[in-house]
């Protein structure tokens, strides 16, 4: 689960990396929300900007996407069990080895892992080629 902040630009990003992320743990992904920035003053969601039926379509073969969290999930206090992943938790560009040993974890722990802000947190080497597509 990703919320994205900034711009349309480094949201674009967020989502990007949502995905690989998403691949490189085999983990399901939701919809990205966009969080609301005072400087941009957009309320805009990304079924707003992007068809969400073609995006969960397109990536089918790569990635599961699915509309929103189970019943069983959304109930959780995310912050409480630890699955609350902000930026200050990750290092920019951040290598797969990263996801794997620390949000993996929090994964089969909790079910869900919550990525807030997301921006620049993947560096793209040593992204697997087929990942990057």
């Amino acid at each position: 689960m990703v919320s994205a902040n900034g711009g349309i630009n480094q949201q674009r990003v967020a989502i990007c990396n949502a995905v690989a992320v998403a691949r490189l743990l085999n983990a399901t992904l939701v919809i990205p929300s966009f969080m609301y920035s005072s400087v941009w003053r957009d309320t805009s969601q990304f079924g707003d900007i992007y068809q969400e039926d073609h995006f969960i379509n397109y990536l089918k073969l790569d990635v599961r996407i699915v509309k929103e969290l189970p019943k069983e999930l959304k109930s959780l206090d995310l912050d409480a069990i630890g699955s609350v992943v902000s930026d200050a938790d990750i290092l920019k560009e951040a290598k797969p080895g990263f996801y794997k040993k620390h949000i993996l974890h929090i994964l089969h722990r909790n079910r869900v892992a919550h990525f807030v802000g997301f921006g620049n947190r993947l560096a793209s080497d040593p992204i697997p080629f087929k990942v990057q597509m």
